[in-house]
């Protein structure tokens, strides 16, 4: 049986091709991992044995991967930050108008079959200057998403707003659908993902009361609001 982690080019040398992806797809493993962690505890709360442990990997062998905590999260909130800007320009390259690119976005951020993303709920845990740099690709993921909304405006797709507080709106919708999982104690899979997409792009697109002339009601229990410890 021959050896996978080696194999022979034409003049009989070997190559190390499939080590490398081997190494590229642990890594993948290891993120995933983290950023499940990252959502459901935040980010000073992970433990480094205990996802080494998951993903099959030593304390030693982690090290070849990550120089520490803090450089895991940051290897987690750069791979989402650059997920969200690959999900706003495919948005915008295969959107037909303004309300169709907002809701691809929004069902590409979501997609459950999509490498699992950390929320950026805790930035100001990383150190200067991979802070600063999480700082600095999240804000262009805003402006660009404030440029789609823009667009919408310009066509007379959408009313009128102010389109920061819009987009970061939009954001908040996204990250909480990622988190209400584990908050909220319900199943995370493709139908409610599916469900949930649906939902923030209604609300999002046609307003949480679209009809002027209709009452308003919204019974919320203030408890359902406040964060668990």
């Amino acid at each position: 049986m021959k050896d996978e982690s080696t194999a022979a080019d034409p003049k009989g040398r070997p190559s190390r091709v499939k080590p490398a992806r081997k190494r590229a797809a642990r890594r993948d493993l290891l993120l995933d991992e983290a950023a499940r962690r990252i959502n459901a505890q935040g980010a000073g709360a992970i433990v480094l044995n205990d996802i080494a442990e998951q993903v099959g990997l030593s304390r030693n062998a982690l090290y070849y991967y990550v120089a520490d905590r803090a450089d895991l999260v940051f290897r987690c909130y750069l791979r989402a930050c650059e997920a969200t800007a690959d999900n706003l320009a495919t948005a915008y390259d295969q959107g037909t108008d303004p309300s169709d690119r907002i809701r691809r976005f929004v069902e590409a951020e979501l997609d459950f079959d999509q490498p699992e993303q950390a929320v950026l709920t805790d930035i100001d845990y990383l150190p200067e200057p991979q802070r600063r740099l999480i700082q600095e690709h999240q804000a262009r993921n805003v402006s660009a998403l404030q440029r789609l909304i823009t667009d919408g405006i310009a066509e007379g797709a959408f009313r009128p707003c102010e389109t920061e507080i819009a987009a970061q709106s939009l954001t908040g919708l996204i990250s909480w659908t990622r988190l209400s999982a584990g908050w909220l104690d319900h199943r995370d899979d493709r139908k409610a993902r599916r469900r949930a997409s649906a939902a923030i792009s209604d609300l999002f697109l046609g307003g949480f009361s679209a009809d002027p002339l209709a009452e308003t009601r919204c019974a919320i229990d203030v408890e359902a609001l406040v964060a668990r410890p």
